[in-house]
């Protein structure tokens, strides 16, 4: 009887452990699962910052929110997707301002300004690329042949006959491929730094920028990995080497080059529908208007122009496949330069001639210029086309009107072409809305209305910089004479 009962509290003993062991469990899994719920919560509120799918280590203060719009710094994102960052503007590289930067990658360089919403970008092609791998090079050649000038006695005369080459054999040329663009909001100089909101990082870096504000992560990748990416979803698609950078740029506004079996071009957008036909022999995408060069069988160029209207989108003829080459001079403006006959002349987006087609050089090379601070070396001061025809130089407006007669031999002052000499050359002189000329071996300074502000009497005009303020010199019968002094003083007796 013992022995049964002892058995019955043995049994109860047990039952009790295994139910103690089942509790005990239980509440380890419902621990477990509030564990993990708090680490996914944690894990859901904790910044990620990924590129091109890889996770990266980036600290959230690389975003400031002003007045509820999120601006990102343009050093880090610089650092983070292979861009070199510079302090100063490209056109303008030699002074270390803070207040403006560019960004340089292996195609193209961006620059931003603070508190303004303009920015430009220039594409570096093949040739302009070898430009700059030259460019050190070049400069020690010019270095030392400006050195020899300088030890015979025609110092000036030399500089003179260097100058007219230079301006007049190479403004076409060394022009390069610049675009502007107005962003929505300016860009900021936030605690020493500069930052852009999300439109200007994606337009700066060419990059797809997205924000998860569930999981709180960021996401970029960059066009060399959409590149890729797309290659194999996009029938006929061209992303390889074989395609121009300016065309890869075209996934950032979902769309992408094609080519059929023939070797001619179109455009379809991400989902292969075709957007622009397959029957081109070359199109080259302009990012900051969405219009096309087209080139056709017969090698003449065209601008195409896409007009949204909801869902649908079409295409327009802007300017009619005619010209020999055709290239944007000012988005804002819509005018083109167009070359026919070996002849260049200028057209706006309705196809009217601006300036006509016979002129041997249209703009400025503002390589010999980089301190003057031109933004398009097509149009001065926004309104005035440099133009030369029969080894003449002159002036006419956006309007056609010829506002400086082809007369001079030369447009600006060079003192020379390396690093310590070309600060001081001259074209622009803004405080008087002067431009320099050069005729029969003396300088002067024109309005671009026409008014003569300088006699061409003068043995050089050059800009001295210091602490960020230029000053205008010429010098006249070996004397140096302030020139932006002198014009107000000749202005005040008249």
């Amino acid at each position: 009887m013992n022995l049964v009962g002892n058995e019955i509290n043995s049994n109860k003993k047990n039952n009790k452990t295994v139910t103690g062991i089942v509790v005990a469990i239980m509440i380890l899994i419902v621990l477990a699962i509030i564990l993990v719920a708090v680490i996914n919560q944690i894990k859901a509120k904790t910044f990620k910052f990924y590129v091109d799918g890889k996770s990266t280590n980036v600290s959230k203060s690389v975003f400031v929110d002003q007045d509820g719009t999120r601006y990102i710094n343009i050093k880090t994102i610089a650092e983070l997707v292979g861009y070199e960052y510079n302090n100063g503007e490209y056109n303008n590289p030699y002074v270390e301002d803070k207040t403006k930067c560019y960004v340089k990658g292996n195609n193209e360089i961006a620059s931003f300004i603070s508190e303004s919403s303009k920015m430009y970008k220039v594409v570096l092609d093949e040739g302009t690329a070898k430009d700059e791998n030259n460019k050190d090079n070049n400069t020690s050649n010019n270095t030392a042949n400006n050195t020899s000038n300088t030890n015979t006695n025609n110092t000036t005369k030399n500089t003179t006959n260097n100058t007219v080459k230079d301006v007049a054999t190479t403004a076409e040329d060394k022009t390069e491929n610049v675009e502007y663009f107005t962003l929505s909001n300016d860009i900021k100089l936030i605690d020493g730094s500069l930052y852009a909101t999300e439109q200007g990082i994606k337009l700066g870096f060419n990059i797809s920028f997205s924000y998860n504000e569930k999981n709180n992560r960021i996401d970029i990748y960059s066009l060399d990995y959409l590149s890729k990416y797309y290659s194999g979803k996009i029938a006929n698609s061209v992303l390889d080497d074989t395609c121009e950078f300016s065309n890869k740029k075209l996934l950032m506004y979902n769309m992408a080059l094609v080519k059929n079996s023939e070797g001619d071009y179109g455009v379809s957008n991400l989902t292969g529908e075709s957007i622009i036909g397959t029957k081109y022999k070359k199109i080259k995408f302009i990012e900051s208007s969405n219009d096309f060069i087209v080139t056709t069988e017969n090698n003449k160029q065209g601008i195409l122009s896409l007009k949204k209207s909801g869902a649908e989108t079409e295409v327009i003829v802007k300017i009619s496949p005619q010209y020999d080459e055709i290239k944007q001079l000012d988005k804002d403006l819509d005018l083109f330069l167009v070359k026919d006959n070996n002849k260049y002349g200028v057209i706006n987006g309705a196809g009217k001639i601006i300036v006509y087609i016979e002129y041997d050089k249209i703009g400025i090379d503002i390589t010999n210029f980089v301190n003057n601070e031109i933004d398009n070396p097509y149009i001065l001061y926004q309104k005035y086309i440099p133009v030369m025809k029969d080894a003449k130089w002159g002036i006419i407006d956006t309007s056609g009107n010829i506002t400086l007669n082809l007369e001079y031999d030369a447009l600006g002052c060079t003192q020379g072409i390396s690093i310590n000499k070309t600060e001081n050359n001259v074209l622009l002189i803004p405080d008087v809305k002067g431009i320099v000329v050069y005729q029969n071996g003396l300088y002067g300074v024109m309005n671009i209305t026409g008014t003569k502000l300088v006699p061409t009497a003068v043995q050089e005009i050059y800009k001295v910089s210091s602490s960020g303020v230029n000053t205008y010199y010429m010098t006249y019968n070996n004397e140096k004479i302030d020139l932006v002094n002198w014009i107000k003083a000749k202005q005040n007796q008249q």
